[in-house]
């Protein structure tokens, strides 16, 4: 798991970025949770119907590659070296049509 990096710099613009770093991880980990939270939801509502197994291998390869290479290439800019490329790798999911997520809401959303 990534972890927030401590300023122990005293360059305001590094700073500056190691703060914007540890607020989009914040943010990053807060949606990875809320995600967990809603998969196992649509996981007992849809089954295997979804594409829950797919969405899952993307959201690993995002945490462990994209983020990963977000967080190379700002930890490389703290250091001075600007020349690190960070690369998103993941692929975009095309869902096939099974149960409709929004007829499970719907229903689950009813007084």
């Amino acid at each position: 798991m990534t972890t927030a990096i401590d300023v122990t710099v005293q360059d305001p613009a590094l700073v500056c970025l190691v703060t914007v770093f540890n607020s989009m991880l914040g943010k990053a980990q807060a949606a990875i949770e809320g995600y967990d939270t809603l998969r196992e939801q649509l996981r007992h509502a849809l089954g295997d119907q979804s594409c829950l197994g797919p969405l899952t291998d993307r959201l690993h390869s995002l945490s462990d590659n994209c983020l990963g290479s977000l967080d190379e290439g700002l930890r490389a800019a703290a250091e001075g070296d600007l020349t690190h490329e960070a690369v998103a790798v993941t692929t975009r999911l095309e869902a096939t049509r099974g149960s409709e997520i929004g007829d499970w809401v719907t229903s689950s959303t009813r007084c």
